[in-house]
C-alpha cells in the first residue's frame, strides 16, 4: 500500500477520486471513473478512498430501518456500526492474501447508479453489487449486495448488531443458523447442512439468504435438475434477482460437466453482470469435469493472460500436467511459478507433498536440491 506523504497531496487526490467540479449531477463516465479509481486503489492497497466514500450515515439508516432499538441503546448502535463495517479493510486483506479484485460492470437502476465488482481468491468467487449516490458534489457508496451470497453489507451488518444487542428475533436465530449452514458448505459438510436447512427453511422461504444457500447445497450435492425447480422457485419469488439463481445453475452445470448448459449461464451472467476474464477459468473447470484437458489448459491460459498475478491458476494448470503424466510440463511450469511467486526454498516441500509422483522424476529432485540449496546460503 502506498500512503500518501503529505495531507495536501491527500486532499488533493480525494477531491479529483470523489468530487467532480461543481456539477451535482455526475454522469455515467463519471461513476464508472470512479470504480476504476477504488479498483486501483485497492489493487495499491491504498484504502484513504474507499474509506472516506463510505456513508455511513445512510448506510446506518439502512440497517436500523427494520430494527426496533432501544432509545438508550442507539448511541452504542452507531458505535457498532462504525466499529464493525469496513468494506475497505476487508477488500485490503483479501487483496494483501492473494486475491484479484475487479470492476466489471456498471449500470442504473430507476436511476440509481451501481457497480458490479468481482473478488477471487483460492478459487472462490464474490460478486458485489455496490449502491452509489451523490452528497455534497461527491460520489458516495451507500451499501453492496453479495450476488453469490443473496445477502447485503447492511442485511449482514444487522445480523451481527443484533446478536451484539441480543434482539434474538425468530429471523435473527434462523439466520444465525443459515451462517452454520454456510460454513458446512464451505467445508464440504453436505449432510450435516442439508440436515440443518430441513429445519430453518418451512420459516425462511420468503429470505433471499436462505433461498440462495438452499441452491449452493444443492449446486453441489444434488442433480443439475434439481438446481433448476430451485433456481426457477427463486425467480418467481425473487424476480429482480436473476443473477444469483443463473451462477448456480452455472456452477452445478460445471459439476456435472454439462458443456451448452453451461455456456448459456455463462453468457447470461455476461450480460447480467459484465464480461470478466473469471470466466476463462471457469470454462477451464468445465473442460476438466468433462476430461477435456487440452480446452481446460487453453481456458487456464487466457485466465493468466488477462490475470498473471493469480498463483492459483497456475495451480490449476500444474494440476492437470500432473493427471496427464506430463511431467515434463509440469517442471517448465514449476520454474515459471518460482520465478513468479515464491522465494527460494519456501516451495519445495509444498510441490513434493502435492505432487509425490515427482519424487520420482530426476529433474524435478534437481530443482528441490538446488531450491534447498540456496536456502542454506
Amino acid at each position: 500500500m502506498k500512503l500518501f506523504r503529505y495531507l495536501v497531496i491527500a486532499a488533493g487526490i480525494l477531491l479529483t477520486l470523489f468530487s467532480c467540479g461543481e456539477k451535482n449531477n455526475m454522469t455515467d463516465e463519471d461513476f464508472i471513473w470512479f470504480a476504476q479509481n477504488i479498483e486501483k486503489q485497492i489493487v495499491d492497497r491504498n484504502e484513504t478512498p474507499i474509506r472516506n466514500a463510505f456513508d455511513y450515515d445512510e448506510f446506518e439508516k439502512i440497517v436500523t430501518k427494520q430494527m426496533e432499538i432501544p432509545r438508550k441503546r442507539k448511541k452504542e448502535a452507531s458505535e457498532f456500526i462504525r466499529e464493525h463495517v469496513n468494506p475497505a479493510l476487508t477488500l485490503l486483506e483479501t487483496t494483501m492474501n492473494g486475491a484479484d479484485f475487479h470492476f466489471v460492470k456498471f449500470y442504473r437502476k430507476d436511476n440509481q447508479p451501481h457497480i458490479v465488482f468481482r473478488t477471487y481468491i483460492h478459487n472462490g468467487v464474490s460478486l458485489e453489487d455496490w449502491v452509489l449516490g451523490v452528497k455534497d458534489n461527491q460520489i458516495c457508496i451507500y451499501d453492496a449486495f453479495n450476488i453469490v451470497s443473496g445477502i447485503s453489507w447492511s442485511d449482514e451488518c444487522r445480523q451481527k448488531l443484533c446478536n451484539y444487542l441480543e434482539l434474538f428475533t425468530d429471523v435473527v436465530v434462523n439466520t444465525n443458523e443459515l451462517i452454520n449452514i454456510n460454513y458446512l458448505i464451505s467445508t464440504d459438510s453436505y449432510a450435516q447442512a442439508d440436515s440443518l436447512l430441513y429445519w430453518v427453511m418451512p420459516q425462511m422461504r420468503e429470505n433471499m439468504y436462505a433461498r440462495t444457500m438452499e441452491m449452493n447445497l444443492a449446486s453441489l450435492s444434488r442433480p443439475y435438475n434439481d438446481v433448476r425447480k430451485l433456481a426457477e422457485a427463486f425467480t418467481k419469488t425473487f424476480p429482480d434477482e436473476p443473477r444469483t439463481p443463473t451462477f448456480y445453475l452455472m456452477q452445478s452445470g460445471i459439476r456435472h460437466g454439462l458443456v451448452n448448459e453451461t455456456v448459456e449461464h455463462i453468457q447470461t451472467l455476461i450480460s447480467l453482470t459484465g464480461d470478466d476474464p473469471i470466466y476463462y477459468l471457469y470454462q477451464a473447470w468445465l473442460f476438466e469435469h468433462t476430461n477435456e484437458h487440452q480446452y481446460a489448459l487453453q481456458s487456464l491460459d487466457s485466465a493468466i493472460n488477462y490475470m498473471p498475478h493469480i498463483f492459483d491458476l497456475y495451480l490449476n494448470k500444474l494440476d492437470i500436467y500432473y493427471e496427464y503424466f506430463q511431467y515434463e510440463e509440469c517442471m517448465a511450469l514449476l520454474y515459471r511459478i518460482d520465478t513468479l511467486f515464491m522465494p527460494p526454498g519456501e516451495d519445495a516441500s509444498f510441490f513434493r507433498t502435492s505432487y509425490p509422483q515427482l519424487t520420482e522424476h530426476k529433474p524435478f529432485n534437481e530443482w528441490v536440491k538446488q531450491k534447498e540449496t540456496s536456502m542454506s546460503k
